[in-house]
């Protein structure tokens, strides 16, 4: 059964003999209220229950699993940017491998064209097979 204190909505004092007598002033002057209760008004008070100890630690247990959550999602998501940094460097130095052999290629090709405008390569004769010495 729930505790109950008895309160008074009224300050006021009523000796009258009526239902308010003397007798019942005794009552309510030890829980401290007054006499003159009023009609229509509560005589008793309930006493709030509060949450308990199940309550709370399960409260407790809650925010440590969602502080865990966030802890592991930031966790992932530096593992997330890591993995995309990785795949850019490697993409970064395939390419760099694909300049270097395009700059070769473009040398080899402008020192062929250089060569066949110059004037030695103009009085140079065509190559040809002459034969080889049997042995």
């Amino acid at each position: 059964m729930r505790q109950q204190q008895f309160v008074s909505k009224r300050v006021s004092v009523n000796s009258g003999n009526g239902m308010f007598g003397r007798k019942n002033f005794d009552a309510v002057k030890k829980v401290g209220a007054s006499v003159n209760w009023g009609q229509n008004h509560n005589i008793v008070r309930h006493a709030q229950n509060g949450l308990g100890k199940f309550a709370y630690t399960a409260i407790l247990f809650m925010l440590v699993v969602i502080c865990g959550l966030i802890y592991l999602t930031q966790g992932t998501k530096t593992s997330n940017y890591d993995y995309e940094l990785s795949a850019i460097d490697r993409e970064i130095a395939e390419l760099s491998v694909k300049k270097d052999e395009l700059k070769v290629e473009q040398a080899r090709l402008t020192s062929v064209a250089k060569t066949e405008k110059t004037e030695v390569a103009k009085h140079m004769k065509e190559a040809s097979v002459a034969g080889y010495v049997a042995e």
